[in-house]
Parts: C-alpha cells; structure tokens; sequence
C-alpha cells in the first residue's frame, strides 16, 4: 500500500467513527422536521415502484433526479427509504476527505493534503450534514471530486481526468442546480491558463472539449426527460432558475408562506386559482437585470437580510451564540483573504490561488437566489484548503526556531482536539433533539396508530415530516383569513389539520390562534395535543356545517 492509500485510509477511518454514531443515534427525518427531504423520498419511492419521476401524481421537475436515484437504489437493499437517504449522505461525508486530500495535497503539498483531510474528518458542521436526508452531502463529494479532477487534469494532462472532471461535475449539477455555476468555471481555467503556445494551446482545447463532453453526457438525459415535460429546452426546473420575480415578491414582502400556498395550489388544483398578486411578473435573470434593475437591487438586499437570518439559524443548529458565529465568519474570511494574497504575490503559487479563489465566484448567486444555510455546505471544503494552507504556512515559519515550533505543535493539537469535541457534541445534541422538531415524529406515529384509514386523508401542515410518519398525504398550508380557510377546507374535503410552535411563524396571523384558542371555533375540535421541548404541537379535526 503506498503512503497516499495509507493516509485516505486512515482520513476514511476517522471520518467514519463520527458520523456512524450520529447515523445510529438520529432517528429522525431530518433537522428541520421535513421538507425537501421527504420530496426526495417521496420521488424515490414513486420512480422505484413503476410511477415515474412525479410527487403528488404529476411529473416533478424541480428537484434535481441524481439522489433520488441514489436513494431508490439503495432502498433495494435496506428496504428503509429514511435509512437509504441518510446512508447515501452518511457514506458520501466519509468519502468527501478523498478529494480534499487529493486536490489541497496537489496544490500545497502533502502535509497540507493531510491537515485538509483532517479537518473535513472532524469539522462539526461537516458531520452534522452527514445524516441529514437532504442533497448537500452528495452533491458536495460529486462537486468536490469534479474540481479535484479539474485541477489535476490541468496539472498532470492525463486525459481520462478531463472526462472525469465533466462527469462529476455534471453529476453535481444533477444532484443540486447549483452544481452547474463550476462547470464554466473549471472548463474556463483549463482552457486559458496555461503558456499560449500553439501546441499547449491545442492540448488545453482537447481538455475543454473532454470537460464538456462528460458534463453533457451525464446530463443530457435529464434535459431529454425536462423537454419532454415542459415542452422546452430548459436548462434545469428549478424555480431558482425559471421565475426570479418570485424572489422580487418576496423582497417587497411578500410572505414566502403566501408564495408557496400558491404555487402548490396551481399544481394541486389549477382551475381554481387563488388571488394572485397582480403586481407578480415572471421573469428570467437577464430580463431582470437588464429591464428591473431597481427590482435586481432590491432582491440584493432583501438576500442579504435573509442571509444574516440563515446566519443566526446555522449558530442557532451549533448552539453558538450568533455573535460568536459572525466574529468567526469574520476572523476566517479575513484569514483567507490574507493567504490568498500572501501566497499569490510571494509563494509563486498563482494558478493554485487562482483556481482556488475562483470557485468561491458562486457564492455570488445568492445575492440574486434564495438563501439557506445548507447551500453553502460545499464551499466548506474549499474554505477548509485554504486554512490548511494557512497551517502549512505558519508550520514552516515556526520550524526555524525550535521554540515557535513547540507551541505551534501544541497549538495543532488544540485545534485538532477541539474540532472533535465539536463533532462529539454535534453528534450528541442531535442525538437527544435539541432544537429539533421531534413533535412531529410522534404525532405522526400516533396518527398512524390511533386514525384508522389516515393513510387516505390528505392533512393540511406546514412542514411535510408528520405526513411522512402518518403516511398519509400532505396539504399545503392555507394562507389567509379564517373564513378563506373554512371554505378552502370545505371544497378541497380537508378533514385534519395541524399547527404548531415550530412553524406558527410561518402561517397567516389571523390562523394562529388555532394554535392555543380554548374552546376551538365550533367547527373544529381537538383530536392530540403534545408538548415536547417546550413547543406545543395541535391535531384538530374540522367539521364543516351543513
């Protein structure tokens, strides 16, 4: 075994320790209490029981097919859609150290390789993505094993790597819409950098070329399967890309509850549309930019505002106070900055620095496309090379005196020591649900024990977890008066919904009273109620009057 097997087996093995213990000790659907990842499961079952690629009995194109396929796969095997999701999120956190390992080691040598590895093994924010049921973990192996490629076929001009890099990359992209903003970026490096001689000119135009021929073979399929649904050669369904006048609704304060009541409601029922905001206008990002500037700038800030809150909910998962998560943000931001510069100028490690720095270019999309915390999971990484570069730097200086290497090894060993405490309590908070929606696992056991036939209801709630674990279908939740909601339950033949603490926030006003109101409108009455962790949690049954 040479020393580069040695050391990705022994990253392999640490990195597995943590997050097998929280895989085995989180039984529960996911830390939000259930949103896209119960649309991933629900897209794997009905693509792996002969119902094609469709939630909610219509063909789905928003949620990109990769893990899915990834979690029907292994559903094979397990016979748990839950456990497959988790397992595939599980194993591709292990496996991102490979990576790293190999693309900080190829840029700034071996030790550094080492230190990035370490650091991924035992990052806290790392292993706590790496049992969620969600697309991050996935789609950020692909991602980082398509850029690691991407480097080394610029460096090494083997050309199975190029091919391999497109591939990756356009796994990503079918993982995550996102993925596609580093195909460009990757295709762009290896064709211009590099001497401009004719000859070096031609190999790096073959690269190119290979890059793009593995991305399109990957994803052409999906693109054949999104015309064939919409009609249209579309690069991808998501609404991130079709539609930024939704974003522009928000930004004026639109409430993201009234955008997605909706949007459900014109796929659930679209002869009966609800009042649509005659000042909402569909719009492409360049129409945007180009004809709505003033509407562009507006979405800027509102996303900014957005991202400080996204901020504060990522302090909240880690449990740090948000001040102390902002000074850090601030403190390795700068770090960063510091040793690309450095390292641009002084250690003649241009291209490295380039190639590095320009894959941090896509965190410029959220300024125009809406934010949560898990979509900068796989800029991580990238962040964790820098530091090790940092590291590596900080190491050769203090090994010209024999004092300053003593305390930067002590000080290693601290930093390493203290990553793992971090994992250990990440796991362990997981482990007990603290900040975690757990109310709804046992509702939705108790519906699924105690409500004969709920597997036919369709039950109005917020977020999807409880329709997972009552197995019965999800409503959108209504957003409007209490009159609007009688009627809307009455015609759509609604018979339960649910409200609760967790997401009161996010229902209309005038239907949260719903929630503690004592006696209940003579139209409803109170099936369950559950406390857990200081969080109220209703079951109401709705008895519409003749």
């Amino acid at each position: 075994m040479t020393s580069h097997k040695r050391i990705i087996f022994f990253l392999i093995l640490l990195a597995l320790i943590p997050r097998l213990i929280s895989l085995f000790t989180f039984d529960f659907i996911d830390s939000g209490g259930g949103s896209d990842s119960v649309t991933y499961i629900a897209l794997a079952r009905n693509l792996f029981t002969g119902h094609g690629y469709t939630e909610f009995g219509l063909p789905h194109t928003v949620h990109h097919p990769f893990y899915p396929i990834m979690i029907g796969l292994i559903w094979q095997l397990t016979g748990d859609l839950l456990l497959s999701a988790q397992l595939i999120s599980c194993l591709a956190g292990i496996l991102l150290v490979v990576p790293v390992y190999l693309m900080a080691s190829s840029m700034f040598g071996r030790r550094t390789g080492i230190m990035a590895g370490l650091m991924i093994a035992l990052f806290p924010i790392m292993v706590y993505g790496s049992t969620e049921s969600f697309s991050e973990s996935l789609y950020t192996l692909l991602l980082l094993s398509g850029l690691a490629a991407g480097w080394l076929s610029y460096i090494s001009g083997r050309l199975y790597l190029p091919v391999f890099s497109g591939i990756f990359l356009g796994l990503s992209f079918l993982t995550h819409p996102l993925g596609v903003t580093f195909f460009p970026l990757v295709a762009g490096f290896n064709l211009l950098a590099g001497s401009w001689r004719l000859s070096a000119l031609r190999r790096r135009f073959i690269r190119t070329l290979l890059i793009a021929f593995g991305f399109i073979l990957v994803c052409l399929p999906f693109w054949i399967h999104l015309h064939s649904v919409t009609g249209n050669w579309q690069l991808s369904g998501s609404s991130h890309y079709q539609d930024f006048g939704l974003r522009y609704d928000q930004s004026r304060g639109v409430n993201e509850s009234k955008v997605i009541f909706e949007h459900m409601e014109a796929l659930f029922d679209p002869e009966v549309i609800p009042d649509v905001d005659p000042d909402h206008k569909p719009m492409g990002m360049a129409e945007l930019i180009i004809s709505h500037p003033d509407r562009f700038f507006g979405i800027i800030r509102f996303n900014l505002i957005d991202g400080y809150h996204e901020a504060v909910k990522t302090a909240r998962y880690l449990s740090l106070p948000p001040g102390v998560l902002f000074i850090l943000l601030a403190t390795g931001i700068g770090v960063l900055i510091a040793f690309f510069l450095f390292a641009f100028i002084r250690n003649g490690q241009r291209a490295e620095i380039i190639y590095l720095a320009l894959m941090f270019t896509p965190l410029s999309v959220f300024l125009i496309m809406q934010t949560e915390h898990r979509y900068f999971y796989p800029f991580i990484p990238l962040a964790v090379i820098g530091f090790a570069g940092v590291i590596e730097s900080i190491d050769e200086f203090s090994r010209r005196k024999p004092r300053c290497r003593r305390i930067f090894l002590i000080g290693l060993w601290i930093f390493y020591l203290a990553l793992a405490a971090g994992s250990a309590f990440v796991v362990y908070r997981k482990a007990i649900k603290i900040g975690v929606p757990y109310e709804y696992k046992i509702m939705g056991n108790w519906m699924k024990d105690n409500i004969p036939g709920i597997e036919k209801e369709r039950v109005m709630m917020f977020r999807l977890g409880i329709s997972y674990y009552a197995g019965c279908d999800w409503n959108v939740f209504y957003w409007g008066e209490f009159s609007g909601l009688k009627e809307y339950l009455k015609r759509r033949g609604i018979k339960y919904l649910e409200v609760d603490s967790y997401k009161l926030h996010m229902i209309h006003p005038d239907l949260r009273f719903l929630l503690t109101a004592d006696p209940l409108p003579s139209d409803f009455s109170l099936v369950r109620e559950i406390e857990y962790d200081g969080r109220k949690i209703r079951l109401l049954e709705f008895h519409p009057k003749m």
